[in-house]
């Protein structure tokens, strides 16, 4: 007759069971560290990802910098670090992409079939001189 080694199943048992508790504690911990950002921060986040594409694009224009993307992701870092405001990698990003669609990229973004054209002034009414009276 076999023998079973309970110790070898129990250690066993106990990695699988410590596997899946890791997992879970792991994810809720990247939750509870995740930064969630208040209405406040997500305007003061916005305002500076706008300054930072202006500066930027103006700065291009000048020669003064090479690479405008990099300029504006570093000051818009520089600027949440100063004001304390943690905020993920991708937040930034996509607060700049959006900063530059908005800023210039707009016209782009609209073709000429969401366009609505003017409204056609309506023509001025007819002025009929009045019947002469006999």
């Amino acid at each position: 007759m076999e023998t079973i080694d309970f110790n070898a199943m129990m250690v066993q048992v106990f990695l699988a069971v410590l596997t899946v508790v890791v997992a879970v504690l792991g994810k809720i911990a990247r939750q509870w560290l995740t930064p969630s950002l208040t209405g406040k921060q997500q305007d003061v986040l916005e305002m500076f990802a706008v300054t930072a594409v202006q500066a930027a694009e103006q700065l291009g224009y000048t020669g003064a910098i090479a690479d405008k993307w990099q300029y504006a992701v570093d000051t818009v870092v520089e600027q949440l670090d100063k004001a304390g405001i943690m905020v993920t990698p991708e937040s930034i990003v996509a607060t700049i992409e959006s900063a530059v669609a908005t800023e210039f990229n707009a016209y782009k973004l609209r073709t000429a079939d969401t366009l609505t054209p003017y409204p056609e002034e309506p023509a001025p009414p007819e002025i009929v001189p009045p019947a002469p009276v006999d």
